[in-house]
C-alpha cells in the first residue's frame, strides 16, 4: 500500500469519526431542545 492510499484511508477514517460525533451531538441537541420545551411549558402553567 502506497503513501497516497494510506493517507486517503486516514482521512476517510477521520471523516467517519467526525460524522459519528456530529450525529451524536445532534441527538443530544434534539434531546436538550425537548427538555427546554418541557421546562417552558411547565413555567407557563405555573404563571
Amino acid at each position: 500500500m502506497d503513501f497516497t492510499q494510506r493517507k486517503l484511508e486516514k482521512v476517510a477514517g477521520e471523516q467517519a469519526l467526525m460524522l459519528s460525533l456530529c450525529l451524536e451531538n445532534e441527538d443530544l441537541y434534539l434531546e436538550s431542545v425537548r427538555i427546554l420545551q418541557d421546562v417552558n411549558i411547565g413555567l407557563d402553567s405555573m404563571l
